[in-house]
């Protein structure tokens, strides 16, 4: 009997926090089943948190972005060092 009354308090206080989360999100103060955020300036700041709190995720984006940049700069490399020295030597030799 003392179990019944106990999962009978949990059901009727989840049905009351449900009906109040409810009542906020038609306050407009909740975001809670109905309606989705849309974006703004909590959005970029709550952003930002996870990024402090997550930093990994932060370090596969950096590691990404210098992986482009190392692969660009070897596009940017000539092909053939060799000719590099020889104009090297010949600028010298003026």
């Amino acid at each position: 009997m003392r179990l019944l009354t106990i999962i009978i308090e949990i059901v009727l206080i989840c049905y009351i926090f449900d009906r109040f989360c409810l009542w906020l999100e038609r306050k407009g103060c909740l975001y809670y089943r109905n309606e989705k955020p849309k974006g703004g300036a909590l959005g970029s700041a709550l952003q930002e948190l996870n990024a402090k709190l997550s930093p990994s995720n932060r370090y596969v984006i950096e590691m990404k972005q210098n992986e482009a940049r190392f692969k660009k700069s070897e596009a940017d490399v000539p092909s053939e060092p060799s000719d590099c020295v020889n104009e090297k030597d010949n600028s010298e030799s003026f």
